[in-house]
């Protein structure tokens, strides 16, 4: 398995089955090669959580930060301003409709997109671990963009 999804979310997974396509995949991943593309859902904004630094981009843009684990036992992430000698992950976000979002990333750390749209005033339905209104859990993987290990030719892949 060349990534996964966390517990709640629904859709789209990337397997290699042989190590010379994971050796490949890995390699494309880690040079941001790869895009994964994510439906979200929220209800709108609800008051930031503790932890969280004043929000600096537009509403529907570029989000970049590093993370740092938060809470009892780390189970969520902050996100961190970006510095000089620390790690930056990006997520491009797209409003599609009044409840719906498509977030892009390339890599991805855990609870990214769940993160990223919290601290933007947008925490995903069902997600209480960033403030998200009751419902079922509003982010699916709908699309991954790669290029095949064997062709080299760009594969994209949308539900």
């Amino acid at each position: 398995m060349l990534h996964r999804l966390d517990t709640p979310t629904s859709g789209l997974v990337l397997f290699a089955l042989a190590q010379d396509a994971f050796d490949y995949l890995i390699y494309q991943q880690k040079n941001d090669m790869i895009i994964k593309e994510y439906r979200a859902k929220s209800k709108g904004a609800k008051e930031l959580l503790p932890g969280f630094p004043p929000f600096i981009y537009d509403e529907c843009s570029s989000i970049i930060s590093g993370f740092r684990n938060y809470g009892p036992k780390g189970a969520s992430v902050r996100p961190v301003l970006p510095s000089d000698n620390q790690k930056v992950y990006k997520t491009e976000v797209i409003r599609e409709g009044d409840d719906s979002f498509i977030c892009t990333i390339t890599q991805g750390f855990r609870h990214q997109i769940r993160c990223h749209m919290a601290w933007a005033g947008y925490p995903l339905i069902g997600d209480e671990k960033y403030g998200g209104f009751e419902g079922e859990f509003g982010l699916e993987a709908i699309g991954l963009t790669f290029k095949d290990p064997v062709s080299r030719k760009v594969i994209s892949i949308k539900i």
